[in-house]
């Protein structure tokens, strides 16, 4: 409904400063044939300018590499929408438009019609260049396309000058131009402007009529009394006749010298006008352009099983984060990697194999792979901390350990020194790897104990320098999240996740420690579910379960994943 009246309110703007054009720079000032085709152009222009929406300005732009997935699947037919409904205040108001449209054609042919039926116990008198129908009926002479309607009772001694006139007319073909004009006022029944123009049009084309008149030699004075004479009785809107002849207008159009030395500069006045309403109403904002890079343009990288990297000729991963599926009977691990190239590349593969038994690229499956970068900034090109304007989570080259390590080796460093502490345990922290290298902002996020927290926090400060992360070559500040093993715990990569079912609710074995899932994040087709909600779902219908821990869980789900999180994802 409000597009409607945006749209309607500026028709109406559009046509009201066209037609101030009009009456500014060309009534009773420019050629006749220039006013007639302005006012009609003029009403259509004003009802098109507001609808065209054409893209000048630019927009955003984004930069997608092809998911190859996305691109092997085959295309799913669009769901049925009831989109297309209108809703009850825009049915209304298109009900009454179109109401108000037919009874406006309606009208038009009405006075068709009444034309047609003057011809009915008439008089015609059939000549070379018109048809002159003499009628009985109480009219005021007019013409319609080649046919001249005249009152039997005019005197001969008026006629010829009457006659003169309406030959005008059709020689013009003023008919053909009052019925364009009388549908653009039925399509615009709602528009007074429209009325408005209509009545300009039909004094420029009698202006026109009465200098041929004059132009043959008719005296003005006797003109002028003949159409005092002929001026009273029926003349339908949409035909061309003396109706409108007493005003004061016409009577000075009649003596006033003909000719403009200045019109040709009066019309290149309406370009900018027509410009000016392009930019107000119908220019627009691009739509957003994406551009998509082949998938061969993403670099390859392989890796195993286990998340160990196989093939990485860039060196371009800087963080990893692996997750464990199940169907059935069937395990599949995936692993995101996020690269330090232009805009974050995700890429997430699987491997039918262990690291010591991948031999060529053929036992990797990818699953999905994509890059975004918007053309922005080049620092708002990477995600920031919440909160935190200046801390980046991703840089365009991330930080390295001692100078040539990944966050893995730190966490391999860390774990070895956290191995010492007396009592097993996990805790999660996040730090921030400054401008100059120094690991500072040590947070404990999670924690069995204080003490063990404060002992783990104590091992990532004491952390050597790092090469910090750049941007553009320019070093900036970014923020890692740790999970910080305590204590004697087991390292093996291996993953079972052989379901069983306990006293304490399901528990899901991975890397060789227990998963209980009555203290997890519970979601069933992303809707978040009970233990006792699980343990009813019948294992045929599930299609995939997908298995959070440790910091992978906290940074998808904040606080509540400190405790891992199941996604289930149901047969359809």
């Amino acid at each position: 409904m409000k597009e409607l009246l945006i749209y309607a309110l500026e028709v109406l703007v559009c046509s009201a400063a066209l037609l101030l054009a009009y009456s500014v720079l060309l009534e009773r000032r420019t050629a006749f044939l220039h006013c007639r085709l302005y006012l009609i152009g003029a009403m259509l222009l004003a009802a098109l300018i507001p609808a065209l929406s054409i893209p000048v300005w630019t927009g955003e732009t984004l930069y997608m590499a092809a998911d190859p997935v996305a691109a092997a699947a085959p295309t799913a037919a669009p769901a049925a929408t009831n989109a297309g409904t209108p809703s009850l205040p825009v049915a209304v108001t298109l009900f009454l438009y179109a109401l108000g449209v037919l009874l406006s054609f309606g009208a038009m042919i009405a006075q068709i019609v009444r034309i047609r039926r003057l011809r009915h116990s008439a008089r015609t008198i059939r000549r070379a260049d018109c048809d002159i129908v003499l009628t009985q009926a109480d009219i005021s002479s007019f013409s319609f396309f080649r046919t001249v309607y005249l009152h039997d009772a005019i005197p001969e001694s008026d006629m010829a000058a009457v006659v003169a006139h309406e030959l005008s007319h059709i020689r013009h073909r003023h008919s053909a131009e009052r019925i364009v004009m009388e549908c653009v006022r039925a399509l615009l029944w709602w528009n007074p402007f429209v009325r408005i123009a209509a009545r300009r049009l039909a004094e420029v084309e009698e202006y026109e009529a009465d200098r041929d008149v004059l132009t043959q030699g008719y005296d003005p004075s006797e003109y002028i009394a003949t159409i005092f004479k002929t001026q009273f009785g029926y003349s339908p809107d949409i035909a061309n006749g003396l109706r409108d002849s007493l005003t004061k207008k016409r009577f000075q159009m009649m003596t006033k010298h003909s000719g403009d030395s200045r019109a040709l500069l009066r019309l290149a006045g309406i370009p900018p006008l027509l410009l000016l309403l392009l930019v107000s109403f119908a220019f627009t904002t691009r739509a957003t352009e994406i551009r998509v890079t082949p998938a061969s343009a993403v670099d390859t990288i392989l890796l195993a099983q286990d998340g160990t990297i196989l093939h990485d000729p860039q060196n371009a991963i800087q963080t990893i984060a692996t997750s464990t599926d199940r169907i059935g009977d069937t395990e599949r691990k995936q692993v995101r990697i996020t690269t330090g190239s232009e805009g974050s590349v995700y890429v997430s593969m699987t491997s039918t194999a262990p690291a010591d038994k991948v031999r060529s690229q053929q036992q990797i499956q990818v699953v999905s792979a994509h890059a975004v970068r918007k053309n922005d900034l080049p620092q708002e090109r990477y995600r920031k901390a919440k909160g935190e304007a200046d801390v980046y989570l991703v840089a365009e080259k991330m930080p390295l350990f001692e100078g040539k390590g990944t966050l893995q080796d730190f966490q391999h460093w860390v774990d070895a020194r956290a191995a010492e502490y007396d009592r097993s345990g996990k805790v999660i922290l996040t730090f921030v790897v400054e401008k100059n290298g120094s690991v500072a902002e040590v947070q404990v996020l999670d924690t069995p104990d204080p003490a063990m927290g404060e002992a783990a926090a104590r091992i990532v400060a004491s952390s050597p320098a790092w090469k910090a992360g750049t941007i553009d070559g320019e070093p900036v500040r970014v923020r890692y999240t740790l999970p910080v093993r305590c204590g004697k715990q087991a390292a093996a990569d291996e993953t079972d996740d052989k379901g069983k079912r306990s006293g304490n609710g399901v528990v899901v074995k991975v890397r060789n420690v227990d998963f209980k899932a009555s203290e997890a994040l519970i979601f069933i087709d992303d809707k978040e579910a009970t233990q006792t909600d699980m343990e009813k779902i019948d294992p045929d219908k599930i299609e995939r379960i997908s298995v959070y821990r440790d910091s992978s869980a906290v940074v998808r789900y904040g606080e509540r994943g400190k405790n891992g999180v199941i996604l289930i994802k149901m047969k359809q």
